[in-house]
């Protein structure tokens, strides 16, 4: 987070857009997302979800309205312990973002023993359960998936 912060703050060629700020004044981001991707602003960005056509398997929220309350529901979806340990992670890039930092105290990134504990749960994670909401939700699928990660994350 701080990386991609410091970046846009001396690119121009680079934009952030807050997710709450978009939740909060969806036309006032997408205004300044046009302008800044130099395309016309047309209203009907505002009504994106009645444009859609199909959909894209697994992505259960693509082609559907923005909702406007979304913001932080999953902070009753999950522990004290939980939040404080990924505010502990995330903390300085919190901070550059101007979140609010509810339970950290301080800064403690993630130890060697703690990434590779993710990756292997990850790994599980989509061997055992993969995405849910996929129409082809086979352990082929899943296996190919799990392939396509290690890949990525050695290459």
């Amino acid at each position: 987070m701080c990386k991609i912060f410091d970046l846009a703050a001396n690119d121009d060629r680079i934009m952030l857009i807050k997710y709450e700020d978009l939740l909060a004044d969806a036309e006032k981001e997408l205004i300044r997302l046009s302008h800044f991707i130099q395309i016309k602003w047309d209203r009907n960005m505002l009504e994106h979800h009645k444009f859609v056509d199909n959909s894209i398997d697994g992505k259960i929220n693509y082609g559907k309205p923005i909702i406007k309350n979304n913001k932080q529901k999953w902070k009753n979806k999950t522990s004290h312990h939980f939040i404080k340990r990924i505010e502990e992670i995330a903390y300085d890039g919190i901070q550059k973002l101007d979140y609010e930092i509810t339970c950290a105290h301080k800064r403690k990134p993630l130890g060697k023993m703690e990434k590779n504990y993710g990756a292997l749960h990850d790994i599980i994670a989509m061997v055992f359960v993969g995405n849910r909401e996929k129409k082809n939700n086979s352990i082929y699928d899943r296996l190919k998936e799990v392939s396509r990660q290690i890949k990525l994350r050695t290459s």
